[in-house]
């Protein structure tokens, strides 16, 4: 969209996931990911060009500085995922993290991923630098959904 003209323009005509305008980044994916399709994160201002491509991964969230991104497995859904990837945005893998699940991630700085982690008896928010984590909140038992 053109705020000056209000002219607006179709960037690509299938499926997209997550989308950051700031960095210039788009995932997408080539069909129903149940059916084979796979995710690629490409750029909005040349959506031809595929920065990375997955068929096991998904693009979850974007660090705040456009340089690196959290994946999971592209079919997650219901609780959460049981692990989550940091990555570099070309999709070099830099760190994984596992858990019973998942319930909630987002960046807290560049380079500084909070995850909200569920074990099997007790859940916390974790603070994970690289394979560095520390709890960034007091453990409570885990609420079962």
């Amino acid at each position: 969209w053109r705020p000056a003209s209000g002219r607006t323009r179709t960037i690509v005509k299938r499926m997209s996931g997550l989308a950051d305008l700031e960095h210039d980044l788009l995932s997408t994916y080539t069909k129903d990911p149940y059916l084979g399709g796979c995710t690629e994160l490409v750029r909005l201002s040349k959506p031809r060009v595929k920065v990375w491509r997955s068929c096991r991964d998904r693009v979850a969230a974007i660090s705040p500085d456009g340089t690196e991104m959290l994946t999971f497995h592209v079919l997650t859904d219901g609780l959460g995922p049981n692990e989550v990837r940091l990555r570099e945005v070309d999709g070099t893998r830099l760190a994984a993290w596992t858990t019973n699940w998942f319930s909630g991630w987002e960046w807290e700085s560049p380079g500084t991923v909070l995850l909200d982690v569920n074990g099997k008896r007790r859940s916390a928010t974790v603070r994970c630098m690289l394979d560095e984590c520390e709890n960034a909140t007091d453990p409570v038992e885990v609420q079962t959904p």
